[in-house]
Formats: C-alpha cells, sequence, structure tokens
C-alpha cells in the first residue's frame, strides 16, 4: 500500500500588509522550515502536526509505504504569490507524476489559502492532482479548523479530516484519522458524503470550543461519529479571507446512504439556530485596562486584533499606551514586532539603555510609542514549544528582547524580529521570564493562547485594537462575499 504524502499551508487574510512569497514557506517561523522527502518523516517525529499523526499511525501497519514529498507553510499573511503558489504545487505534481504506482494519495492542507491568481489555493491544487491520477485513487485531506471549505476541495477529495478543537490540540488526531479513512477507501471501502455550507460569518474569538456554542456543536459531533464508519466536521470558516467560498460548512461521510434526516441534518440546523450566540463583546483598550484592575488576581488582555497567527503586523501599541497611562503594576506584553529595535538591544546588551520608536513599523496608520528603554534580556528567538498545541515545534522568533520603559520600569515588553503569536508561554520563559511576577499579560493572540496560559489566569478580557486580524465584522468591507453571506451577527 503506497500513499504519497505532502503539506503545504498557508492561513490567508485578504486585508493584511503582506503577501507570502517562497521565502515565507522556505523559512523557520512557529512552524518547522520547508522540507522535502525524508526530511518530511525525520523533522515532523514527535510533533504535533496532522502529518506526523497520519506518519505515527501509518508506522502500526507494516504493509503501507509512505513516498513524501514536501511539507511547508508560511506564517498567516496577504496573497500567497503566484511563483511561490506554482513552485511548491509542482513539487507536489511531480512527485506524483514520478510515482505512478500509487495506491493513495494524502494531502496535509489548511483550507483558507487565497493566492494572486486564484481564491482557491487547496481546490485548484486537488483539481489539477485529479487531472492526472483521475479518480481511480482516493485522496485524502485533513483541513484546519477555519477552513473556508469550497466545492471543489469537497469534490475532488475522497475524505476530509479536520481539528475539532481551538486552541487546535487535536492536529495530531486529525492526521490519524486521515490515516484510517484512506486506509479504507485503498482497502475497497466507498463513503457516501454531504456538505452544506453555514449563511453567516463567525469571528475568530467565538470560534473557540472551550465556550459556548462551538462546545456542544463540537460535543454533539463527538457523539455521532461512529469510528471510522460515519463522522461529520464543521469548518468554522476563516472571515478574513474575502472570497466568494468564506463561510463556514457542515461536512458528512458516512459508509451508508445518508438518510435525509439523519444526525447531520440535525446538527445543520442546530448550528443555524445558534446564529446570535456567535457574538460577545470586545472592550477598548482604555476600558480593558481599567477592567483588568479592578481583578485581585492576574488577567490576560488578548490582543485578539492585532494576532500574527491570524495575518496581522503585530505591532500595535494601543493596550501599551492605556497600561502606562493608567499606571498598571507589573504588566508584559508580547510579541511586538520590530526588528531594527530588537537588533539595537542585541547591539547594546542587557542593562543597557537605548531611545527608540516602537509600533507602526509594519503599518502606518498605527499609534506609535517613541521613548526609552532599558534591556532587561536577550535571546536568538530559537527555542521549542512546551504547550499541547505546538509541543515540540522549534519556533524562530529571531532575534529577540525584553524590554522595560524607562519611566515604567514594571512593565516589560517583548520583541521580536519575525512574527510570532503569543500562544505559548515559552514565547515569554525562554527569556528567562517568570510569568508569576505579573497582575497583568497582554498577548497578540486570539484564541490559541487559553489552553496554555489558562494556569496563569481564566479570566480572560478581548480587547479591540486597531489591528488587521478584524474581529468585529461590521467593520470589514467585503468585495468577493457571497450576498447571502451574513455578517451582522
Amino acid at each position: 500500500m503506497k500513499i504519497l504524502i505532502a503539506g503545504f499551508q498557508h492561513e490567508t487574510n485578504t486585508f493584511s500588509f503582506s503577501k507570502a512569497n517562497y521565502m515565507c514557506f522556505k523559512i523557520q517561523d512557529s512552524w518547522p522550515p520547508l522540507l522535502k522527502q525524508q526530511e518530511v518523516l525525520d523533522q515532523t517525529k514527535g510533533t504535533t502536526l496532522p502529518i506526523a499523526g497520519f506518519i505515527e499511525s501509518s508506522i502500526k501497519d507494516k504493509e503501507t509505504q509512505l513516498t513524501p514529498i514536501v511539507w511547508c507553510s508560511a506564517e498567516p499573511s496577504s496573497f500567497v504569490t503566484d511563483c511561490a503558489y506554482k513552485r511548491i504545487s509542482k513539487i507536489i505534481i511531480d512527485g506524483i507524476k514520478n510515482n505512478p504506482d500509487l495506491h493513495g494519495i494524502y494531502l496535509d492542507l489548511h483550507g483558507a489559502m487565497v493566492v494572486e491568481s486564484t481564491d482557491d489555493g487547496e481546490g485548484n491544487l486537488l483539481k489539477n492532482i485529479r487531472k492526472i491520477v483521475g479518480y481511480k485513487i482516493p485522496i485524502v485531506i485533513s483541513l484546519d479548523m477555519h477552513a473556508n471549505v469550497s466545492r471543489d476541495m469537497f469534490k475532488h477529495s475522497d475524505a476530509i479530516t479536520m481539528y475539532r478543537t481551538y486552541p487546535h490540540i487535536d492536529m495530531h488526531d486529525a492526521g490519524k484519522r486521515a490515516y484510517e479513512a484512506i486506509k479504507y477507501l485503498i482497502n475497497g471501502g466507498k463513503y457516501y458524503k454531504a456538505f452544506e455550507e453555514i449563511p453567516f460569518l463567525i469571528p475568530l474569538h467565538m470560534q473557540s470550543t472551550m465556550i459556548e456554542p462551538c462546545r456542544g456543536i463540537y460535543e454533539y459531533i463527538k457523539c455521532i461519529q461512529d469510528e471510522y464508519n460515519k463522522w461529520a466536521e464543521f469548518a468554522t470558516g476563516f472571515p478574513l479571507s474575502d472570497v466568494s467560498h468564506c463561510r463556514p460548512s457542515l461536512i458528512y461521510y458516512s459508509n451508508e446512504k445518508i438518510p435525509r434526516n439523519n444526525d447531520f441534518n440535525k446538527l445543520l440546523q442546530s448550528v443555524i439556530t445558534l446564529r446570535s450566540e456567535f457574538n460577545s463583546k470586545l472592550y477598548l483598550p482604555n476600558q480593558a485596562v481599567k477592567f483588568a484592575k479592578s481583578f485581585n488576581h492576574p488577567v490576560i488582555l488578548a490582543d485578539v486584533q492585532d494576532n500574527p497567527g491570524a495575518g496581522a503586523a503585530s505591532d500595535n501599541i494601543e493596550i501599551l499606551e492605556a497600561l502606562i497611562s493608567l499606571k498598571v503594576e507589573s504588566s508584559l506584553v508580547g510579541m511586538i514586532n520590530n526588528p531594527e529595535v530588537a537588533k539595537i538591544a542585541h547591539k547594546i546588551g542587557v542593562g543597557g539603555k537605548f531611545r527608540a520608536k516602537i509600533g507602526s513599523k509594519f503599518n502606518p496608520d498605527y499609534t506609535s510609542l517613541e521613548c526609552k528603554f532599558k534591556v532587561i534580556s536577550l535571546s536568538d528567538g530559537k527555542f521549542t514549544f512546551k504547550g499541547k498545541m505546538y509541543k515540540g515545534i522549534r519556533a524562530n522568533s529571531g532575534m529577540t528582547a525584553c524590554l522595560s520603559i524607562d519611566n515604567c520600569s514594571n512593565i516589560h515588553i517583548v520583541i521580536s524580529s519575525v512574527r510570532c503569536q503569543a500562544l505559548d508561554k515559552a514565547v515569554f520563559t525562554h527569556l528567562g521570564l517568570n510569568l508569576n511576577n505579573y497582575k497583568i499579560i497582554v498577548l497578540k493572540s486570539t484564541v490559541h493562547f487559553i489552553d496554555d496560559f489558562q494556569s496563569f489566569s481564566k479570566t480572560i478580557i478581548n480587547v479591540k485594537t486597531d489591528g488587521l486580524a478584524t474581529c468585529d465584522l461590521r467593520d470589514i468591507t467585503f468585495k468577493n462575499l457571497n450576498k447571502n453571506i451574513e455578517t451582522n451577527l
């Protein structure tokens, strides 16, 4: 049983400030660098990636032979350039052409890739693969929970498995389920499938499976699953991709014909009736800081709209300004992306002081803050994630520094040279910082931080800043969204 495996991931925020070129996929950031052939097996081993789960499951079957081709990802940003897309797609296509004796193909994809010349990166790739292999061999894909699943993705794949948690602590499981599905198909099995669109967008901060209504939806999905004979997937969608197929969707697979009034249709109606519950308050920076000060225990301020993990610049300083003006004691902000300031800090050294400007480096519409900083600690930005989501994955945030503001020494700021979402405590602890020393921590993340930071505080305040990872969907002017999709919940 010979299975070709490959991965090509990008979450595209079409409102973001920079595009993803080939180098963005080649370098190591929060995920591994571009891997080829044996590197795919060796360097994903022990990680939480979907492809690692697929590989791990395959090892148990002695008759399975994996043919790894390539795996890569790029930090969320604006469009994938045509050059990068064609170059990486060609590696996958050539790998398929060079292996005509394949029994199946597994692809570790995201589901929200938008390319300069095509709105549907994954669907287009699958369509081109089908031109080579036809429908004689099965193609199974795993997708991110935030996928905007297109009709082409659904049509040209035989089965789709997805993450079911946000924070994504089950990526590995999605890969394992994909392996069981493709093994079933290669051995002669067949899946009947159904696909339905949800007619409204869900803000990213309300897609968390740790709160309602998503928690209840995914609990129901677990209940209706029958091993690998039938299952449902709920794609919550990525609302920052301005394309016609941007919206949540439901997918269902069964080894038997699907009756009209089955569990899938009940799930569909349930999700639609919950529409009004996919909304919650976002606090403005001053409101959020004042509210945080009212607690007698540590608090997390989530800078949900300046989250680099959703394509934002990660250099908004509105919450930092509020902390300073309201004289908050013992607070930590991270990560603010500013390579030049990080470089100066490394040149000056620990204990040194210098004057610089932070904020508005990548988005000139942001406010900026110019003041005198003191260097608290430094790192080369190379560290290993330890939380459940990215455990075992090596990160690279480039030259990184922890700074204090000269006249507010109790406020610490972590500056990076490469955008890195603050979803794991290692972002701070690798700099020698003790989180127990802070009353307020400001995290440039939307939901992913919750699992690893809940030991610090379960009091989370979502803050609305002027960022490009927009959660207040009323502020977005869509040009390509299907007119039947509602954005105002």
